[in-house]
C-alpha cells in the first residue's frame, strides 16, 4: 500500500525558520505521497486541528503527521515515525518542553504498567510530532459534528477536566493531550519514541531527548 501522508500544521502567525527548512528536507528525502496542510491565523488551536483532520481525511490521507511550526526536525526523526510495528497506529516524538526551570517532555509515559513495543513506550503524546493512522478515526465515536465557516468537522481535538484522583484536585486536559486520552480510553495505544531527536524552539532551541531522562 502507497502511503498518503498529510503533515499537519497549525499556524498562529508564522513557521520557524527550522520548521520550513526541515519540512522542504522532508519532502527531498520521503517517497510516500507528502501534502502539507495549515491552517493560519486561527487563535482556537483545537479547532484548527480538527479542520486539518477533515481536510486530510477528505484527500484520502493514509496518515497524518501533525507537526508544530516551532518544531525543527530531520528526515531520519520523521521516517521514525513510520518505522515502527504495523499495529503502531499512533506514534509521536517526545520534543523538549519550553520550561526554562527543569527538563521535561511534550509526552507522559505512563507510570504504572508501562507497555513497551521494541523501542517504543506506552502513553500520552502531546501534537507537536504525532503520526495518527486515519483508520483510528473510524473507531472513536466521542467526536460531534459542527459546522465553520469553510465546511463542517468533528471535535476530535478539544479539551477536558481530567477525572478526579485520590488525593489530588481535578486537573486540565489540554487540547494537545486530549486526543491521545480519548484514543486510550478506546483501548487503542498511543507509543512514544523516547529516542527521537528534535529541536523545540523558545529562545534558542531544545534539544533533551526523553530517552536519556527515562528510569
Amino acid at each position: 500500500m502507497v502511503r498518503k501522508i498529510a503533515i499537519c500544521t497549525p499556524i498562529h502567525r508564522n513557521t520557524d525558520a527550522d520548521f520550513t527548512s526541515s519540512l522542504l528536507k522532508t519532502f527531498r528525502v520521503v517517497k510516500e505521497q507528502l501534502a502539507w496542510l495549515n491552517v493560519v491565523g486561527q487563535a482556537n488551536i483545537a479547532h484548527a486541528r480538527n479542520i486539518l483532520v477533515a481536510e486530510a481525511l477528505k484527500r484520502d490521507a493514509t496518515d497524518i503527521v501533525f507537526i508544530d511550526s516551532d518544531i525543527g526536525w530531520e528526515p531520519e526523526a520523521f521516517g521514525r515515525l513510520f518505522a515502527v510495528p504495523d499495529d503502531c497506529r499512533i506514534v509521536a516524538g517526545a520534543p523538549q518542553r519550553r520550561d526554562p526551570k527543569s527538563v521535561s517532555f511534550c509526552s507522559i509515559p505512563d507510570q504504572q504498567d508501562i507497555k513497551r513495543h521494541g523501542h517504543l513506550v506506552s502513553g500520552l503524546a502531546a501534537t507537536a510530532f504525532l503520526r495518527i493512522q486515519t483508520s483510528v478515526f473510524n473507531e472513536l465515536d466521542y467526536a460531534r459534528t459542527y459546522q465553520h465557516p469553510e465546511g463542517t468537522c468533528k471535535s476530535w481535538f478539544f479539551h477536558d477536566i481530567a477525572p478526579p484522583r485520590e488525593g489530588e484536585p481535578d486537573g486540565f486536559i489540554a487540547s494537545d493531550f486530549y486526543f491521545s486520552t480519548r484514543c486510550t480510553q478506546a483501548g487503542i495505544d498511543v507509543w512514544i519514541d523516547p529516542d527521537i531527536q528534535l529541536r523545540h524552539y523558545a529562545t534558542v532551541p531544545l534539544t533533551s531527548r526523553l530517552v536519556d531522562y527515562l528510569v
